[in-house]
């Protein structure tokens, strides 16, 4: 008896404790959270209202037309995947160099020139895409490039961007190949075990949520997707 009140004791503490962790990590306040550590609502939001004045500022007639689903998938899925990154580069002992924001525009796509730019560049959004982008950087130069499967090259071909008629998939299929995807689904891999091993959890508001890993096929622009769990 004596047996079975300490076992149950013990089931009790720990269903206790798991809900009290469980608890901890359901905040509605927070957006993401990457192993031990947290990014809140109000922080994710602070930089999408960066981005949408800025944009507001240069085109006023814009008002009422921007994605403001898109802008907070792009600033959390890169919180997110930055925290990761550094993370795993970490890992493998890769120093990650300093972000510079000046060239968070030309990431963005920004033409040169365009008023938006210095506005941008101010902004912590700034920061942030270029410190994913310097971070993704280091940890690909230490991933081994994989041979995609079918299903991947298929993926990559859905998600091409060109001004025009793509050709079909079964004519273009021996150019996505190792070479030309490889790395970056190699890098993908990583991002993605790195995703589970560090426990990442996001605020339902804000899933699905992934992160889009830039492919260039020439003049061709494509993506994969490294998916992001939510809570």
């Amino acid at each position: 008896m004596q047996r079975v009140r300490r076992l149950a004791a013990l089931v009790l503490v720990a269903v206790l404790g798991a809900g009290v962790l469980a608890g901890c990590r359901s905040d509605p306040s927070v957006a993401a959270y990457v192993g031990d550590k947290q990014y809140s609502q109000r922080h994710i939001e602070a930089m999408v209202r960066e981005v949408v004045d800025a944009v507001n500022q240069v085109s006023p007639d814009s008002r009422g037309s921007i994605d403001f689903a898109a802008v907070r998938q792009l600033v959390l899925s890169s919180v997110v995947v930055r925290d990761v990154a550094g993370r795993v580069a970490a890992e493998r002992h890769v120093t990650v160099p300093k972000a510079d924001p000046e060239v968070a525009a030309q990431m963005l796509g920004l033409q040169a020139g365009s008023p938006l730019t210095p506005l941008i560049e101010k902004t912590g959004f700034a920061e942030l895409i270029a410190g994913t982008a310097v971070a993704l950087q280091a940890l690909a130069g230490t991933v081994a490039p994989v041979e995609p499967s079918e299903a991947e090259q298929r993926e990559v071909y859905d998600n091409l961007s060109y001004d025009g008629e793509l050709p079909a998939f079964d004519q273009v299929r021996q150019y996505l190949n190792r070479e030309a995807l490889g790395q970056e689904l190699g890098l993908r891999g990583v991002l993605a075990d790195g995703v589970q091993r560090f426990h990442v959890e996001v605020n339902p508001r804000y899933a699905p949520l992934a992160y889009q890993i830039p492919i260039q096929l020439g003049q061709v622009s494509g993506y994969v997707s490294v998916p992001i769990l939510s809570r």
